[in-house]
């Protein structure tokens, strides 16, 4: 529906030498646009634009069922935890190799590595409640797919990530052993 108001906007928005052409698309979109009860809200075209204020389309009638996914959109709720869940683990991939062949912010990564894993396993606790308490499917999907991720790719990653301080720390002291003889 917002297409439509931004199509007539757009329409009445032309200049005036160019309002003739947009009578017509104005009048169709008016005829398409149809209430919850199945009526057309506009009446015959006209030949030219009014200046009076168009109805609102009446917005379908929502039931207050009291339960914590009313209002929730699973499919931006779902985009914006994995959106999420990506960025946490480019700023891990990047910190991480960075600093691991260095042997740097150890603590940092390992942290990092800790909140996503822990993150990944509530939002994973929280898909499962959705299912227990019957939500919808799409619900817990939104939080299931973004915490398994997050959490399986950081109980697999942890270990490499490991693997590379262990080593970055074993060439260091292969190097103190050369220098000292």
């Amino acid at each position: 529906m917002n297409l439509v108001w931004m199509m007539l906007w757009r329409a009445e928005w032309r200049a005036s030498s160019q309002r003739r052409h947009a009578a017509p698309l104005i009048a169709v979109l008016l005829a398409c646009m149809v209430t919850s009860a199945g009526t057309a809200t506009a009446a015959a075209p006209s030949a030219a634009p009014s200046a009076a204020p168009m109805p609102a389309a009446a917005a379908p009638a929502r039931r207050a069922t009291g339960t914590f996914y009313d209002g929730l959109n699973p499919n931006r709720l779902g985009g914006l935890l994995g959106a999420g869940v990506g960025v946490m683990g480019g700023i891990i991939g990047a910190v991480g190799g960075a600093c691991a062949p260095r042997g740097r912010a150890k603590g940092l990564v390992v942290t990092l590595f800790g909140i996503m894993i822990v993150g990944g396993l509530v939002l994973m606790g929280l898909g499962i409640g959705a299912l227990v308490v019957e939500a919808p499917g799409m619900l817990a999907y939104a939080f299931l797919m973004p915490g398994g991720l997050a959490a399986l790719l950081g109980i697999i990653l942890f270990p490499v990530m490991l693997t590379r301080y262990r080593q970055a720390e074993l060439r260091r002291l292969e190097a103190e052993s050369f220098r000292a003889s």
